[in-house]
């Protein structure tokens, strides 16, 4: 708020002449420390000239920058924790017909590669085709990861999961050294439980 100089009145920041005595000398009152000014800042808290503050929506205390010191409210954190599902149009008649919803989600993809494949199906001009997500989303090696951890659990001693994903060269240094001595049979039982196993192409497991 302003101040005037001469009566000491206060008024809105809107005003340019003091509503009681006409006086044209108004300063300003910070609305945090109170410290009366003629500059854009206030000189005892940093407050901009005209900031009288917003209430936090969440502890409803008066806050003057982007975040409250009270809670820790900060704008725009409302939308932090909503949870990315992404879903696109598609054509599935693969011209004009019936259009239908394919939720992306759920599908083993990281967040990185569900937002990177929604925002590149956003900037097409016509309605995706399900065939788009081929081109769109990683590939996935046709190996099954529950497949290949049966068998390096079991036959992994003699390369059983090293053949499944079309390693055969590994399979039969294994099948030579039972499994690298099971050191190789073990790291390739982690391996394919944390999803780091990959197959001959180089495609993670499905």
């Amino acid at each position: 708020m302003k101040v005037c100089s001469s009566c000491g009145a206060e008024c809105d920041n809107s005003f340019e002449k003091c509503p009681e005595c006409s006086s044209d000398f108004l300063s300003w009152k910070c609305s945090n420390c109170s410290e009366i000014y003629d500059a854009a800042f206030c000189p005892n808290c940093g407050v901009e000239a005209g900031n009288d503050g917003k209430l936090c929506p969440k502890c409803d205390k008066k806050y003057f920058g982007k975040s409250c010191p009270g809670c820790g409210y900060r704008e725009g954190m409302e939308n932090a924790n909503k949870v990315y599902k992404p879903t696109v149009t598609a054509d599935s008649s693969g011209g004009e017909g019936e259009n239908k919803k394919i939720d992306l989600s759920g599908k083993g993809y990281s967040a990185q590669e569900l937002l990177l494949a929604d925002m590149a199906m956003n900037k097409k001009s016509s309605a995706p085709s399900p065939f788009d997500l081929a081109y769109l989303m990683p590939k996935k090696s046709k190996c099954k990861k529950s497949t290949a951890l049966i068998l390096c659990l079991f036959f992994g001693w003699i390369g059983a999961h090293q053949y499944y994903v079309g390693n055969s060269k590994k399979g039969m240094l294994y099948a030579m050294t039972m499994g690298l001595f099971f050191v190789g049979v073990l790291m390739d039982a982690v391996a394919i439980i944390q999803g780091d196993f990959k197959d001959k192409e180089g495609l993670p497991l499905s």
